[in-house]
C-alpha cells in the first residue's frame, strides 16, 4: 500500500512540474497574468497629469477607454490585445486633418486642445489647407483601390489603417523654418 501511495505522489508530482514548465498550468497572481479589462471599461494612466490642464472634475483620476479588443493591466502596464487584420479585404489609409473639429474632442484629451487650431497665414487655415491635399490624396488612392479614410483630430477608438498619416502644415510664426516629421505608432499592420 505505502508503495502505491509514493507511485501515485511522484506521478502527481512529474504532472505538476511538466504542466508548470509547458506553461499548462497558469498562475493567478493578477500581477503576472493580469486583469482583463472589456471593451469600453475604464483604464488607469500611468502619467502626470499636467498642471495647465483644465478637467472637467480635477479630482477624477486620468482615465482611458477600452479599445474594441478590449484591454489587459499587468504589473503596471496595459497591454492592447493585437488587432484582427484581414488580410483578403482591401487596403486601409487614413488621412487625418491635423486640427481638424477640435472642439469636439473627448474630455479624456483635455481641454487644452479644444483651442489648438493650428497655424494660419493671411487667411488661410492649416485645416482648409490640410484638408485639400487630404481629398486630393483619398483621389489618388481610392483609384488605385485603397480604401481611404479622413479622419478628425478625434480618431475613432480601436481605428486600424495599414497606414495612417497625420497631416499638418506647421508654422514657425515668422516663415523661416520648414521641414517634416515621421513617426509610427506601436499597432503597426502586416502592411505598413
Amino acid at each position: 500500500m505505502t508503495r502505491v501511495l509514493v507511485l501515485v505522489v511522484a506521478v502527481i508530482a512529474v504532472a505538476a512540474a511538466a504542466g508548470i514548465s509547458l506553461g499548462l498550468l497558469a498562475s493567478t497572481d493578477p500581477r503576472v497574468s493580469g486583469v482583463p479589462v472589456a471593451a469600453g471599461g475604464p483604464l488607469p494612466l500611468p502619467v502626470e497629469l499636467d498642471p495647465e490642464e483644465l478637467l472637467a472634475d480635477p479630482n477624477a483620476p486620468p482615465m482611458a477607454l477600452a479599445p474594441p479588443g478590449g484591454a489587459i493591466i499587468q504589473q503596471g502596464v496595459v497591454r492592447l490585445p493585437k488587432p484582427k487584420v484581414d488580410l483578403a479585404g482591401p487596403r486601409r489609409v487614413g488621412l487625418q486633418v491635423g486640427h481638424w473639429q477640435t472642439d469636439t474632442v473627448p474630455a479624456e484629451y483635455g481641454t487644452r486642445i479644444t483651442f489648438q487650431t493650428g497655424t494660419s497665414w493671411e487667411g488661410i487655415t492649416e485645416v482648409e489647407v490640410v484638408a485639400e491635399i487630404a481629398e486630393r490624396i483619398k483621389v489618388l488612392l481610392e483609384a488605385q483601390g485603397i480604401a481611404v479614410d479622413i479622419l478628425p483630430t478625434t480618431v475613432p477608438v480601436g481605428y486600424l489603417a495599414d497606414a495612417f498619416v497625420s497631416l499638418h502644415t506647421d508654422g514657425d510664426g515668422v516663415g523661416e523654418l520648414s521641414g517634416f516629421k515621421l513617426a509610427h505608432g506601436f499597432r503597426r499592420g502586416p502592411f505598413e
